[in-house]
């Protein structure tokens, strides 16, 4: 799942925007400033390309407002990985990798 700004928490900082490897916010100006946590936003941020985010979090990590959210389906939660499930090679640093 995409990352997801809570319009009510984001002032426009742009962090996300800068900080995003696959520039997927885009800044969306307000009608008029609105004063959000003390500060006066001119915009807001928005997911404008839900499905090239990659999750990495970087947005969320660095919103000085906690304005960022990652929502994972149930089934995501609960995954339960093994490297045994994995093909030979395929973790860096394992026995039989052929680098």
């Amino acid at each position: 799942m995409p990352a997801v700004v809570i319009a009510e928490r984001c002032i426009g900082c742009k962090i996300c925007d800068i900080r995003c490897p696959l520039d997927v916010f885009t800044m969306v100006p307000l009608d008029k400033p609105k004063k959000i946590l003390g500060r006066m936003a001119k915009a807001i941020a928005v997911v404008s390309y839900p499905d090239e985010c990659w999750n990495c979090g970087v947005c969320r990590l660095d919103c000085p407002t906690d304005a960022i959210r990652f929502v994972f389906p149930e089934d995501m939660l609960h995954f339960q990985w093994s490297p045994d499930a994995l093909p030979d090679g395929a973790l860096c640093g394992h026995r039989s990798w052929q680098g």
